[in-house]
C-alpha cells in the first residue's frame, strides 16, 4: 500500500529542489478508557460491539483510541505500553477477544487518497508456541503461502514452510494441506512472528516469547489482511525489529508493550491489489474484552508511535509522495498538481500532460501510487534495507522507494527541517536553499521520520476531582476546581513525572530527555541537536535547553527562559501555570509547555535550575556546552 514516483537519476548526479518544502507534521493524540467502547453497531461481529458512551470503569475490557488529523504523516509504527492488570488474561485459542476499528484515508485504484473508509478487525486468542524456551523449536507453527504469492494469506499451512504453494491463492479444495486461513491461522502460531521478535535472525538467540497475541484477518481491497496483535513481557522489547526502532529498548516500568504486525513486515514481494494508499486522517480503536485488574493508584498508558520517512521534506511521506525525491507541485492527498491525473505528480512527471500509460507508466503491473518506483520497472517491488544494519537514526526499517530507483538517485540536496523568521518573527518563511545532502543508498532508509510518546494517566479506586486522570494522592492540586479557574487555583497540574515515573525514560535521540517530556514540551525526540548554529532557524527546536535553536547552550538560553518565566518578569506571579500561556517575546509565540522542563504545570526555580544546576550532562546541567560535550549524539536524516 506504499506509493511511489521516483525519477530515476544517474548515481553520483547532485540533483537540487527546485521549490522550498514544508514540515512534515505528526501530532497523534492518543485516549484511554477502561471499558469496552467500540461502536455499538455495524461491527463485524455483534459479539463485540460495546457501548462508546460507557462509563470509565475499572474492570470491563480496555479501549484504546489515537486520533492522526488531516496533513499529517502516517504511521510508521504503533506500540501501546499497557500498565500491569491493564489488559484481561489471553483466553484459549480462537476465542473471542475484542476488535479494531480503523477509519482512515485510502486511495483506490490509483484515485488520490481521500475515500474515508472503515477498516473492521475481530480479535481472536491466537494460540501461543508450545515450546516456550525456544519458540522456533515449537511444533504448533503456520506458515501462509509462499512470499511473492498471490493473495498469500488467504489460505494456511501447518508444518514446514510451503514450498510449491498453490499459486492461485484459492482454496478449491483441491490441496488437501491447506485452509481456509482463520481456524489455522489462530489455532497455530503464524512463522513470520518468530521472525518479526527476533533481533539476531535464525541461529542466534531464540524469538521472544509473548504474553498473548490477538489476531484477526480481514478480507479488504480483495485480499485477506492479517493483523496481530503482539503482548510482549516488560522490558522484552527487541532493541530492533520491524516493527520498533533500534536503540528505543523498552524499560519493565513502561509495561507489557502490545505491537501492530500488519500483514509480514519482512515480505518484500507484495502483490498488486486495488489500495494504493493510506494516510490522514485517522481514528484507530482497539477494544481487548474481559476483565482487568489494574492497581489501586495512577496508572499510565503509553503510546509510542512513529511516522514513515518524507525523504524531501514536503510533509508527504515517501509512502504516498509520488515524487520523494523532488518537492511536490501538488497534493498527493488530494490530487492536485497531477495534470494528466495519472497518480504522478507534475514535479517529476515525464509524461506530462500527455500520459504515457495513464495508471502504470513502467507497465511492471503496479498502478502508479502504488509502485516503489513509478517511472522505473520493478516487479519485485524489492528494498534491500529489510534485511540490513538497523538504521543509524534509530527510525523504520524501510524508506519505502524501491532498489531500483533508490541508489541511482545520486546525491539529492535537501531543505531539512529548516525555516527563518526575520527579525525574530512568529511567521517563519521556508528557507530557500537546501542544508543537507543526502546520498541514496538501496541499503539505507532515507528520509526524516517522527516519533511521539504520548503518555495517559488513569486513577483507579481513588479520587481524581479535577479529572484529569491522576488520583489525588498523586496530584497535590486535585481540587475539582483546578482546571475551571482563571488562572488556575491549584498548586500544581500533577507530581512530576520526568523522574518520579522510571516508565517515561524512554529515549530514543540519545539528549537525556526522555520521549515522552519531549512530546509534552514540543521539542523533537528523534533529533538531538540542532542542524544549524544560527538562532531560531528550525520550526521545532531539538535540545529542549537550546531555547534560542542553535547547537549549544549558555546565558541566552537561561535569559531567554527568564524573561519568558512570569516569575522573573515584572509584575508576574510565582509558579505560573504553563494554562497561562502562550507566552510571547520579541514577537515569537511559545506555549507554556515549552519552558516546563519538569512537566509539573508550573514555571517556577525548579525549572530555571536546571540549566546550571546537577543533571545528566557530565553530572552539571547543560550551561555552556555543545551538543558534542554534553555528550549528545547527532540524529539527522540519513
Amino acid at each position: 500500500m506504499a506509493v511511489l514516483a521516483v525519477l530515476a537519476l544517474v548515481a553520483g548526479i547532485f540533483f537540487a529542489l527546485g521549490s522550498a518544502s514544508a514540515d512534515s507534521i505528526f501530532k497523534p493524540t492518543t485516549g484511554v478508557k477502561l471499558c469496552n467502547a467500540l461502536p455499538g453497531s455495524g461491527f463485524g461481529d455483534g459479539s463485540v460491539n460495546g457501548n462508546p458512551s460507557c462509563a470509565d470503569a475499572t474492570n470491563d475490557g480496555v479501549t484504546v483510541t489515537n486520533t492522526l488529523p488531516s496533513g499529517n504523516v502516517y504511521f510508521s509504527s504503533q506500540v501501546t505500553f499497557i500498565p500491569t492488570g491493564g489488559a484481561p488474561a489471553p483466553g484459549s485459542a480462537a476465542t473471542l477477544a475484542g476488535g479494531v476499528r480503523t477509519t482512515a484515508s485510502f486511495g483506490v485504484s490509483n484515485a488520490p487518497c481521500n475515500a474515508i473508509v472503515d477498516e473492521d478487525f475481530v480479535l481472536y486468542n491466537v494460540a501461543l508456541p508450545d515450546n516456550v524456551s525456544d519458540p522456533r523449536a515449537s511444533s504448533n507453527i503456520v506458515y501462509p503461502l509462499a512470499v511473492g504469492t498471490t493473495d498469500r494469506f488467504s489460505k494456511w499451512k501447518v508444518g514446514s514452510e510451503p514450498t510449491g504453494a498453490d499459486p492461485s491463492g484459492i482454496d478449491t479444495g483441491g490441496d488437501p494441506n491447506y485452509a481456509v486461513g482463520t481456524s489455522l491461522a489462530f489455532n497455530y502460531y503464524p512463522s513470520y512472528l518468530l521472525d518479526t521478535f527476533d533481533a539476531d535472525g535464525v541461529g542466534g538467540a531464540p524469538p521472544l516469547y509473548p504474553e498473548a497475541v490477538y489476531g484477526a484477518l480481514t478480507n479488504f481491497g480483495g485480499q485477506w489482511r492479517p493483523l496481530f496483535l503482539v503482548k510482549l513481557a516488560p522490558s522484552s522489547m527487541p532493541s530492533y525489529s520491524p516493527v520498533f526502532p533500534a536503540g528505543a529498548a523498552a524499560k519493565p516500568a513502561m509495561g507489557s508493550p502490545l505491537v501492530w504486525v500488519l500483514g509480514d513486515p519482512r515480505d518484500g514481494v507484495p502483490t498488486p491489489d486495488n489500495i494504493t494508499d493510506t494516510c490522514s486522517p485517522s481514528t484507530t480503536t482497539i477494544t481487548l474484552t474481559g476483565t482487568t485488574s489494574l492497581a489501586t493508584g495512577t496508572n499510565f498508558y503509553l503510546e509510542y508511535l512513529s511516522s514513515g520517512r518524507d525523504l524531501d521534506q514536503d510533509g508527504y511521506e515517501n509512502a504516498i509522495d509520488t515524487c520523494p525525491l523532488k518537492v511536490n507541485v501538488g497534493n498527493p492527498r488530494t490530487g492536485t498538481g497531477d495534470t494528466d491525473a495519472d497518480g504522478i505528480d507534475d514535479a517529476c512527471d515525464p509524461g506530462t500532460p500527455t500520459p504515457v500509460t495513464a495508471d502504470d507508466f513502467d507497465g511492471d503491473g503496479f498502478a502508479n501510487r502504488g509502485d516503489t518506483c513509478a517511472l522505473v520497472s520493478n516487479p519485485s517491488q524489492s528494498e534491500a534495507e529489510r534485511l540490513a544494519a538497523p538504521p543509524a537514526d534509530r527510525g523504520p526499517v524501510v524508506d519505502n522507494i524501491g532498489d531500483a530507483c533508490d541508489g541511482e538517485g545520486g546525491t539529492i540536496a535537501v531543505v531539512q527541517n529548516c525555516s527563518v523568521a526575520p527579525n525574530g518573527g512568529i511567521n517563519p518563511t521556508p528557507c530557500a536553499t537546501p542544508n543537507l545532502s543526502i546520498t541514496l543508498s538501496d541499503t539505507v532508509a532515507n528520509g526524516r521520520y517522527m516519533t511521539v510518546t504520548n503518555v495517559v494517566a488513569k486513577c483507579v479506586g481513588g479520587t481524581d476531582a479535577d479529572g484529569d486522570g491522576y488520583c489525588a494522592t498523586q496530584d497535590s492540586g486535585d481540587s475539582g476546581a483546578c482546571e475551571t479557574t482563571a488562572p488556575p487555583s491549584c498548586t500544581t497540574r500533577h507530581n512530576q513525572w520526568t523522574s518520579a515515573q522510571p516508565m517515561m525514560q524512554m529515549d530514543t535521540d540519545g539528549d537525556k530527555q526522555s520521549d515522552a517530556l519531549e512530546t509534552y514540551v514540543g521539542t523533537d525526540p528523534v533529533q538531538s541537536c540542532s542542524q544549524t548554529t544560527g538562532n531560531n532557524n528550525e520550526p521545532m527546536d531539538n535540545w529542549m535547553f537550546a531555547l534560542t535553536d542553535h547547537t549549544f547552550v549558555n546565558g541566552q538560553d537561561d535569559g531567554l527562559y527568564a524573561a519568558y518565566d512570569p516569575f522573573h518578569v515584572a509584575g508576574g506571579v510565582s509558579g505560573a501555570f504553563v494554562a497561562m500561556g502562550p507566552f510571547t517575546l520579541a514577537g515569537i509565540t511559545r506555549p507554556g509547555v515549552r519552558f516546563d522542563f519538569n512537566a509539573d504545570g508550573v514555571m517556577n526555580g525548579q525549572d530555571s535550575a536546571k540549566f546550571g544546576g546537577v543533571g545528566p550532562y557530565g553530572g552539571t546541567g547543560p550551561m555552556n556546552k555543545t551538543c558534542a560535550s554534553a555528550g549528545i549524539p547527532a540524529f539527522h536524516q540519513q
